[in-house]
């Protein structure tokens, strides 16, 4: 009698599906105190350095509008602007040139010789006489000397149409060469401009001689 053959029949498990891990969330960086820390240093002292400049600034501009506008300073002269008579220049060593108007109010040189004068010469250094402008003027002048007036270089007397007269003792040239010590009347000390006393001065080196006219060569 044929035996019976048992078979078994394996019974398969259903696999499990693994489900891949998500990864885990990256770490948050954490920065040394030491670099937070100059970080903020840094910002703080950037807006310390802009509250500055605004500061600067506003204080410039106000200063600027506090400073109160120049004003022209006027010119004061040595002598009136009155009709000059006449001009008499000496040096300490004697030489003089003078000129002076006449009645027919033309002029005419008188020293170092009388002759005729160039009358547009003469009329400029008349003219020049009430341009004279100070400079400064000197308070409490112990010596003179110090000043070239103990013993001018120069002496100028100037009279004018309404009979005053007046007496200038020119000295030495001030340190910045732009004017000269004189001496009004033997009053106080001033610097007068150069320039204008130059123009005075050089009627000693150039007397005012009239031109005579220019001889036309006869054909």
């Amino acid at each position: 009698m044929p035996q019976k053959t048992t078979q078994t029949t394996a019974t398969k498990k259903p696999r499990k599906t693994v489900k891949p891990q998500a990864a885990p969330p990256p770490e948050p960086k954490v920065y040394p105190t030491s670099v937070r820390s100059t970080t903020w240093i840094a910002f703080v002292a950037f807006i310390a350095l802009v509250a500055l400049a605004v500061y600067l600034n506003r204080k410039a501009q106000n200063d600027i509008l506090s400073q109160p506008t120049p004003t022209a300073i006027e010119k004061t002269f040595l002598l009136p602007k009155d009709l000059v008579s006449s001009v008499e220049v000496k040096s300490a060593t004697g030489e003089t040139v003078k000129i002076e108007r006449g009645a027919d109010k033309a002029w005419a040189l008188i020293l170092p010789e009388k002759a005729a004068a160039d009358s547009a010469a003469c009329e400029a250094a008349a003219t020049q006489v009430g341009a004279l402008s100070i400079d400064a003027s000197l308070d409490n002048v112990a010596n003179l000397a110090d000043f070239g007036l103990k013993e001018p270089a120069y002496t100028i007397t100037i009279s004018f149409e309404n009979g005053k007269s007046n007496t200038l003792a020119v000295g030495a040239v001030t340190p910045s060469e732009t004017a000269y010590y004189v001496q009004l009347d033997k009053g106080g000390v001033n610097a007068v401009s150069k320039s204008g006393l130059d123009a005075l001065l050089n009627l000693l080196t150039a007397p005012p001689y009239q031109t005579p006219p220019t001889a036309v060569p006869s054909s």
